[in-house]
């Protein structure tokens, strides 16, 4: 009896043995693939270490930088030719002819692009009272400059100098240096104080209006100007691209973007009181000569204190607007060719017209029409015929920002 209860007993250990044994293989199975899975989990990222997302890298502006060109800078060889047309984004060119090889000075700012990609870049300067006699000019090189050698690796230039303000844009590759130059126009005239900005932040322009669709031959020229605040709507959205624009619009629309803002004061036209609408922009583009008047004395215009009369709601022509375009981007060169068979070199408006026909701002219109007969094939530039917003809006901007497309 004692013997077959300790068989049994001894068997019931033996299951109690394996069982138990059993339970813990199981266990240890059950914590072995939870670590792998954990495993598993840290080694895909899944959850407990989430994959990163790429940060995009902020735009770059220098903000204001304030220079000055003085007789202790350094110098360089020569200077290239001015030839009025800024270097863009959309229309690169290669670097002008030499002038000269007398030595003028110079500053010079290095930048990197850091965004990653290939980017364009936009040069703003301010020339401030350095106009005239101390014209500025500046040009942008790839890796590095060489006053001795001005077209070794030349990028970009401002076609003209600032008369205040220019501005020209390039492409520079990703991780690139580029060296922005600043230099006098005249030997040692030098510059007390100016300007300049570097940036390639494009924000984006959600301005619209309802009645320039994209389908319009406006929609980039208006949108260019609005975007950058030198022009504006009306209160129902519109823009009204095919109405006359007046004298008043015109010099608002170029004094805004030529960038004039200094405080103006006084009364130069009877017609324009400091409480007008486009005081400011009137007085500014006349005490730079942009713009002039008409002497007083004719029909409802009386001599008031011998001023005379700006007339801001006269429509605008087509060679008036020339005029002005032309002074405010500061084109100065003499023509001697004759583009439009109604533009002779004996009309008032004939330079300014050509300058600007010359950079392909305004054209004109092809001959064989009513009352304009095809001589040696000119075509007709019609100085008299009226502009509208739209038209106005594209002459400025191909002055002004040449290749914009915002």
């Amino acid at each position: 009896m004692v013997v077959r209860h300790d068989a049994r007993k001894v068997v019931w250990l033996y299951l109690v043995a394996v069982s138990l044994f059993s339970l813990l293989l199981l266990f240890g199975q059950l914590l072995a693939g939870g670590q792998l899975a954990g495993a598993q989990q840290e080694e895909t990222g899944l959850e407990k270490h989430p994959q990163p997302t790429a940060t995009p890298v902020p735009c770059f502006n220098s903000g204001v930088l304030t220079g000055a060109i003085l007789t202790t800078d350094p110098v360089q060889a020569g200077r290239i030719n001015r030839d009025g047309v800024a270097s863009s984004c959309q229309a690169p060119k290669s670097c002008s002819i030499l002038v000269d090889s007398l030595p003028r000075h110079y500053d010079s700012y290095n930048f990197v692009n850091t965004s990653g990609s290939a980017s364009c870049y936009t040069v703003r300067v301010d020339a401030g009272s350095c106009t005239g006699s101390h014209y500025l000019f500046s040009t942008t090189y790839l890796a590095s400059f060489n006053p001795s050698s001005l077209c070794t690796n030349y990028l970009a230039d401002i076609g003209i100098s600032p008369n205040p303000v220019g501005s020209y844009s390039f492409t520079v590759p990703a991780g690139a240096t580029f060296v922005v130059v600043v230099h006098e126009i005249e030997v040692n005239a030098g510059c007390p104080a100016y300007n300049i900005t570097v940036s390639n932040c494009q924000a984006p322009c959600g301005l619209q209006f309802s009645d320039v669709p994209s389908t319009s031959p406006f929609y980039v020229p208006v949108r260019c100007l609005a975007c950058r605040g030198v022009i504006s709507g009306y209160a129902d959205g519109t823009f009204r691209p095919n109405t006359a624009i007046t004298r008043g619009q015109i010099a608002k629309m170029v004094n805004n973007a030529a960038g004039y803002t200094e405080p103006v004061s006084g009364q130069t036209f009877q017609d324009v009181p400091p409480t007008y609408t486009f005081y400011a922009p009137i007085q500014r583009l006349a005490a730079r000569g942009i713009m002039s008047g008409y002497p007083c004395g004719g029909p409802g215009e009386p001599c008031v204190n011998n001023r005379p009369y700006f007339r801001p709601n006269a429509n605008a022509t087509r060679a008036q607007i020339a005029k002005i375009v032309s002074n405010a981007a500061g084109y100065a060169e003499v023509q001697t060719i004759q583009t439009f068979q109604d533009v002779p070199p004996s009309n008032q408006f004939y330079q300014f017209i050509q300058r600007l026909a010359s950079r392909n701002i305004m054209q004109g219109y092809p001959c064989g029409g009513p009352g304009e007969p095809c001589v040696n094939n000119r075509p007709y530039f019609r100085p008299t015929n009226i502009v509208t917003r739209g038209q106005a809006s594209k002459i400025v901007a191909n002055a002004f920002f040449p290749g914009c497309n915002p």
